[in-house]
């Protein structure tokens, strides 16, 4: 027979009768009255004495968490589902779950989240120096909340993400831009292009293209020459649009007299082209849409635009490098950084900053260079 041994302060421990020992504890009571018992085994009656004081000192603080055998995999598609999927756009939602994926579920997802240790997660985001800081950062920030969300739910004590030193990862790549002469021969060559003013729209004001490929004609402002952006064409299936990347990439931008006279002409031609067709005709009311009046693919908008620079033997930019190039011509203008991080709906002007950091040096050695008289008469 097992016999049971209550030591003092230690609750209840028998040994069973396969030899192990069994230590039992009460978390009190549930919804229908009954009283809820857990058990804690192990090898010897010291090891569980020891487990039990741990658990009691717990349930005694109000910290104690019930063991679970979750893995950080299931628990990751849990909070994809349960606290993600209708709190997102289905864009962001894509996002998150191939960050985690890639970087996350490959080397933690085995794992018991109760066991996961910090040490464990450090190592994991070790592995990803080669990487650049931007993504790094992205992939500690949304397993960071899917951890929060785990301490919330009881499921851990502690967040083992919460204080892991980040590794150095690779610098950002130099942005690809048109010099100003190549700019001026692309204005040139897309003439008559199908995705002209598309085109034009995007160099001239630097939205994402996403946001241009969205734009509706309740955003054009003809009156006052500006564009306002409050949303952008998804990337997702079964959604058409998606709300702007961040808080502040709602914003209102303004557009050049030229420009905005291409747009209405643009909406003119349009507008012909749907007394032809009939009101199926683009009946998202978008200012740019295909031969059919269905948005733009964004492969479609990216293979149009590098056929253009290949015909002309331009660099072969893609439809992100022209809102690169529009902040790179607004910066050797003198444009103020915060004006640009406003016009490009960035989150902070650190992130602008850290984005044209090549440009402003070219900027200060300019600044540098008109003090150059001062020393002409230095041998």
């Amino acid at each position: 027979m097992s016999k049971k041994v209550r030591g003092q302060g230690e609750g209840s421990i028998r040994q069973r009768k396969d030899g192990t020992w069994e230590a039992r504890y009460s978390l009190g009571v549930d919804a229908d009255g009954k009283r809820i018992r857990k058990s804690i085994y192990g090898k010897s009656r010291g090891e569980v004495s020891k487990k039990l004081n741990q658990v009691l000192n717990q349930v005694n603080t109000n910290t104690h968490i019930e063991p679970s055998k979750i893995t950080v995999k299931e628990w990751i598609y849990i909070w994809l589902r349960d606290y993600k999927k209708a709190s997102v756009s289905a864009t962001t939602y894509n996002s998150y779950k191939r960050q985690l994926e890639l970087y996350i579920i490959p080397h933690l997802g085995h794992i018991c989240l109760k066991d996961l240790r910090p040490e464990q997660v450090q190592a994991t985001f070790n592995k990803m120096k080669d990487l650049s800081d931007r993504n790094i950062k992205y992939t500690r920030t949304v397993f960071n909340m899917a951890m929060k969300r785990a301490k919330i739910n009881k499921l851990i004590y502690d967040n083992p993400c919460e204080y892991i030193d980040l590794p150095k990862g690779k610098p950002p790549q130099k942005k690809k831009v048109f010099t100003e002469k190549e700019q001026i021969k692309f204005l040139n060559a897309i003439d008559g292009h199908m995705y002209e003013v598309a085109f034009l729209v995007l160099i001239s004001t630097g939205m994402r293209v996403g946001e241009l490929l969205g734009l509706t004609w309740d955003n054009i402002d003809f009156e006052e020459y500006t564009i306002t952006i409050d949303k952008a064409l998804s990337r997702a299936k079964g959604e058409l649009f998606t709300t702007p990347k961040t808080d502040t990439s709602n914003r209102v931008i303004p557009v050049l007299p030229v420009i905005m006279d291409r747009i209405r002409k643009h909406k003119i031609e349009q507008n012909k082209i749907k007394l032809q067709v009939g009101k199926d005709y683009n009946p998202d009311n978008l200012v740019f849409c295909n031969t059919f009046g269905a948005p733009v693919a964004f492969r479609t908008f990216s293979r149009s635009l590098e056929r253009v620079l290949k015909d002309n033997d331009l660099p072969i930019l893609s439809p992100h490098e022209l809102r690169h190039t529009f902040a790179t011509r607004g910066l050797e203008a003198g444009m103020d950084m915060k004006e640009l991080q406003e016009l490009l709906g960035h989150s902070s002007m650190k992130l602008t900053s850290d984005l044209y950091t090549h440009v402003l040096i070219k900027q200060k050695r300019k600044a540098i260079d008109k003090t150059s008289h001062l020393f002409d008469n230095l041998k």
